[in-house]
């Protein structure tokens, strides 16, 4: 597991594993995590036709208008549950954050938009191997 973004520690106990699903606690301050875990010796062999999925880091480059916020969450449903107010932080700060995976096909979608709206992106491959 990667570091807990409650408290920052690496260590974790494994609750629960449902299928696919495990739930795991931070030792140091009890928030639970749950995750799909791929294990191809009891899940399907993967396709070799996927397309490559990135992970996307943005980073705001100006101050944005809740408009802008607002077509910017529409892109990026997990930005959902971040207020306005943060991500007006996060674009003051030129922080970069991952905002989620996605195909080559999607990030060429949404793009223009992203460029319209002062939004720098990077592309972050991710490897998805069928290795047993």
């Amino acid at each position: 597991m990667a570091k807990c973004i409650n408290c920052g520690s690496s260590q974790w106990n494994l609750v629960e594993r449902n299928g696919a699903l495990e739930t795991w606690r931070c030792e140091a301050c009890n928030k639970q995590e749950t995750v799909h875990v791929f294990d191809p010796s009891s899940e399907p062999t993967l396709p070799s036709d996927l397309p490559p999925v990135f992970v996307i880091a943005v980073r705001l480059t100006a101050k944005l208008s809740d408009q802008q916020i607002i077509e910017i969450k529409e892109i990026f449903p997990n930005l959902k549950a971040i207020s306005t107010s943060a991500l007006s932080r996060k674009a003051l700060d030129h922080s970069s954050f991952d905002v989620g995976r996605f195909t080559d096909e999607e990030i060429q979608r949404f793009e223009p938009t992203l460029r319209r709206l002062g939004v720098l992106i990077e592309r972050i491959p991710v490897e998805i191997t069928n290795s047993p």
